[in-house]
């Protein structure tokens, strides 16, 4: 079968959400249900006859995901950028890349500020002054910024390179 990650992934969140369903459907399927009289009749309340099938599929499943997961997991860590990095390296710097734009993000709003205090014989000012230079930190918001965007743009086209798989 001819297909690219994009697909894949697709696909194995579809059969993630399938699988999720399967386990709480069995679960609640589980057990069958009798009434048995003291003069020994009985009647079936509830019964699951196609439990054991269903149970298979869903280990059956279970291993397709684990299969496809695989696949996704092995072109990750094989195809690479223009950088000579993997997807799955690069993912991980984007991580860290994220990270370091949220506390970049929030230093660059920071201002400094000076308060007035007041006393009955004293008047002074507390004075809050950046530990950095601003500019510095918004030019660095700017730089992560480009940077993210272009390893997702990057990944996102090796994501679509077809391939085959059994």
């Amino acid at each position: 079968m001819k297909t690219n990650l994009v697909d894949l992934m697709s696909r194995v969140s579809q059969l993630e959400s399938e699988y999720s369903d399967m386990a709480y459907t069995l679960r609640g399927q589980s057990m069958n249900v009798r009434i048995i009289e003291l003069d020994g009749n009985d009647q079936m309340l509830e019964e699951y006859p196609n439990f054991e099938d269903d149970f298979e599929k869903f280990c059956e499943l279970g291993n397709e995901i684990t299969k496809l997961k695989g696949v996704i997991f092995e072109k990750n860590n094989s195809l690479t950028l223009k950088n000579g990095d993997t997807i799955q390296k690069t993912l991980i710097d984007i991580k860290n890349k994220r990270k370091q734009l949220e506390l970049v993000k929030q230093l660059a709003k920071q201002t400094p500020s000076k308060r007035r205090t007041s006393e009955t014989n004293n008047s002074y000012f507390t004075s809050k002054e950046l530990a950095y230079d601003k500019d510095k930190m918004e030019d660095l918001q700017e730089k992560l910024t480009k940077e993210i965007l272009n390893l997702e743009l990057e990944i996102s086209q090796l994501n679509s390179i077809m391939f085959e798989i059994d």
